[in-house]
């Protein structure tokens, strides 16, 4: 997407393609959407996935097509899992199902906000289910 000039973005809520809500856009940054206040805690989100934006953002694809491949990284750096899928509940993205480094299926609350999701794998990190207190980015 090219760069945007004239009003700010800041305050708009952000839609998959399906209507599902992601967030709200907190903060603007040249490649990157800083969405917060939302479902999903806090995340970056490269402007890539921008298809259109009017009354909300709306992003190219579901939210399960965006995140899923994605890292799961805790607020300590530690590695968590990798996304596999996303559950939504009323329209608004509720949580992400994460395969951890056991293979073992875990679900993490978007109220909870892991620290980031990452398109690289690091696998000598050890995943933690500790996600309290922490923010989330995606691949810019």
């Amino acid at each position: 997407m090219a760069a945007r000039r004239g009003r700010s973005l800041v305050g708009m809520a952000v839609v998959d393609t399906d209507g599902v809500e992601v967030g709200y856009v907190s903060a603007e940054e040249p490649n990157v959407l800083v969405l917060g206040e939302g479902s999903s805690g806090r995340m970056r989100l490269g402007r890539r996935f921008v298809a259109q934006i009017l009354d909300r953002v709306t992003l190219t694809g579901s939210a399960a097509e965006i995140f899923t491949g994605l890292n799961v990284v805790d607020s300590d750096g530690e590695f968590v899992g990798v996304v596999k899928d996303t559950m939504e509940a009323e329209d608004v993205l509720d949580s992400f199902i994460v395969e951890d480094e056991q293979a073992e299926m875990v679900t993490v609350s978007t109220t909870f906000t892991p620290s980031r999701m990452t398109g690289r794998i690091n696998p000598m990190k050890k995943p933690t289910r500790a996600m309290a207190g922490a923010s989330m980015a995606s691949r810019t």
